[in-house]
């Protein structure tokens, strides 16, 4: 079952075929200053839930991004200083159905305009690997294209009504170091794992926090 998810998300989102490892450890995780924003817009500010870290600490960095070329990106952890995070937005995806499942989109990613439209950069979630480990995938923001289901919700780890955190099928984020993804030494990319899968080798398991803005 978890292979058929795979593939449908795979084929829903038209896959990219660029190599993650084509990320330069130069390449700019920080965002445009001018953004839209709504009363819904946050960042995200991760928050260990692993007995280990990584070193340096990824408790308290933010969620920014580190662009492939124009249209896709890799989500990575940044310092949190200076708001050099990404500033996210929920949205719906549409459907032939009329189910508008919930996605979220970096307003900070600006994506090249097509006519009179201007695209928006979802989160995309790759899940997959076998049952036990995770594939070694980041999580990527794409103009056109969202993974149905992201969201933010009630965080599932805490007391119900403590919190929210960003959810996307009861899995768990990772903070990965970059060369376990196929980044640059010094990157800290984000993954994805299922509950049964366990974290990879240079990987802790993150909640995505939201600060509204």
């Amino acid at each position: 079952m978890a292979a058929i998810k795979s593939l449908l998300t795979a084929a829903l989102l038209m896959a990219s075929t660029i190599s993650a490892a084509a990320i330069p450890a130069s390449a700019s995780a920080s965002a445009p200053r001018n953004y839209p924003t709504t009363p819904q817009s946050f960042r995200l500010t991760a928050q260990t839930l692993s007995a280990s870290d990584l070193t340096p600490s990824v408790d308290g960095r933010e969620v920014g991004f580190t662009k492939r070329n124009a249209t896709e990106g890799a989500l990575v952890l940044v310092p949190s200083t200076n708001l050099t995070g990404a500033v996210f937005a929920p949205g719906t995806l549409e459907t032939e159905d009329g189910s508008a499942p919930r996605t979220v989109s970096a307003s900070t990613f600006e994506c090249p305009r097509q006519s009179s439209r201007q695209p928006a950069a979802g989160v995309v979630v790759y899940p997959g690997g076998t049952f036990t480990i995770p594939s070694a995938r980041t999580v990527d923001l794409r103009c056109g294209a969202a993974t149905p289901g992201v969201a933010v919700v009630p965080d599932p780890t805490r007391t119900p009504g403590a919190g929210e955190a960003l959810g996307f099928q009861e899995g768990v984020w990772m903070a990965c170091e970059g060369p376990r993804m196929g980044l640059s030494e010094g990157i800290v990319a984000i993954g994805f794992r299922t509950p049964t899968q366990r974290p990879l080798v240079g990987c802790v398991d993150v909640r995505l926090v939201p600060v509204y803005v």
